[in-house]
């Protein structure tokens, strides 16, 4: 059973080890990527797989999916901007518990891929984003956007690494939140910086990320312009763009059931 609203299609499947049924509803994002919420509880009737309390929208995860060689699109908010503050949570194992290590630490830091500097987003390819590292040896780590969308404020990008200092996975879902579209490089009207908040999460796209404590990495951006700008001169006009990012994996195809 399956019907479409809008850019969403929800569909409800039996399932025989249960002998009930679940709804399952896919959203379509940016061409090749969708999103999936599943309901965690199995109904008897078809007709409550997808009422509460078997499946609430508001409450359950999302699931990213995206196709095994994803198209490249422009990446959100072309620009320079300069990392300070940064911050890095390391997680031991298997306990999955953090701790943070700031560079403003008394400690001489460790020159690592992480020391990130500065960040240029569509400033030599506009599908390109760029982390330049503070480390004399390290490599800039480039990324490749596949896609972005807005859902209920939050805006989301797809991301994947291409160089070989690019740390992590093979995708990334950037999560980011700002203020004033319009007053942002690659907005809506351009212009300077304005508040930023960004988080790139593990396995999907999640949603309601509110503690820095989840993160990989937290830092802060400075807006210095558009790409074509002289940065000194645009340095004047920049502001402070808290970041917080968490970095994971995009799963790129949905298990058997």
């Amino acid at each position: 059973v399956s019907y479409s609203v809008l850019r969403s299609a929800v569909t409800v499947w039996h399932v025989m080890t249960e002998s009930g049924y679940v709804c399952m509803v896919f959203y379509r994002r940016d061409g090749h990527v969708i999103e999936l919420q599943q309901s965690n509880t199995s109904a008897r009737v078809p007709e409550d797989a997808c009422s509460p309390p078997n499946f609430n929208a508001l409450t359950l995860p999302y699931i990213t999916l995206i196709t095994a060689k994803p198209l490249l699109r422009p990446c959100p908010y072309l620009g320079r901007y300069t990392v300070t503050g940064l911050s890095v949570v390391r997680r031991t194992r298997p306990s999955g518990s953090a701790s943070i290590v700031s560079d403003s630490e008394s400690s001489p830091p460790q020159c690592n891929d992480l020391q990130f500097h500065s960040l240029t987003v569509g400033c030599t390819e506009v599908n390109t984003m760029q982390f330049h590292s503070s480390c004399s040896v390290a490599e800039t780590s480039t990324y490749s956007c596949h896609g972005n969308w807005e859902d209920n404020g939050t805006n989301y990008l797809i991301a994947s690494p291409t160089s070989r200092k690019s740390v992590g996975a093979r995708r990334f879902c950037f999560i980011y939140m700002a203020t004033d579209t319009t007053n942002i490089p690659g907005g809506e009207g351009g212009g300077g910086g304005a508040l930023l908040q960004v988080a790139s999460v593990a396995e999907s796209c999640r949603r309601n990320i509110n503690s820095p404590s989840l993160a990989d990495m937290a830092f802060n951006l400075t807006s210095n312009g558009q790409c074509d700008e002289n940065s000194a001169g645009a340095g004047r006009t920049s502001l402070l763009l808290p970041v917080v990012v968490f970095l994971g994996f995009i799963i790129s195809t949905l298990n058997s059931r």
